[in-house]
């Protein structure tokens, strides 16, 4: 599928609640990155739910490339 052919697309992804606490990063701090133009871009990233052991997160992306998760810039 080509990128202009999609108006958008959601990613559901988990990080574990371990890593966030040894990284000391906190959860609203994560973000779905895309690569696009030779540079790494947030995509719009929101929380929807944990459990014991993970949080799970939802992110809009405009077409599909590399992703990453990461930090907020």
């Amino acid at each position: 599928m080509k990128n202009e052919e999609l108006s958008s697309a959601k990613v559901k992804f988990k990080v574990e609640k371990a890593w966030l606490s040894s990284n000391n990063v906190k959860e609203e701090d994560i973000a779905l990155k895309r690569f696009d133009n030779d540079q790494w871009n947030d995509l719009k990233t929101s929380k929807t739910g944990s459990d014991a052991t993970h949080i799970s997160y939802e992110a809009e992306t405009p077409g599909f490339s590399y992703f990453a998760i990461g930090q907020k810039e």
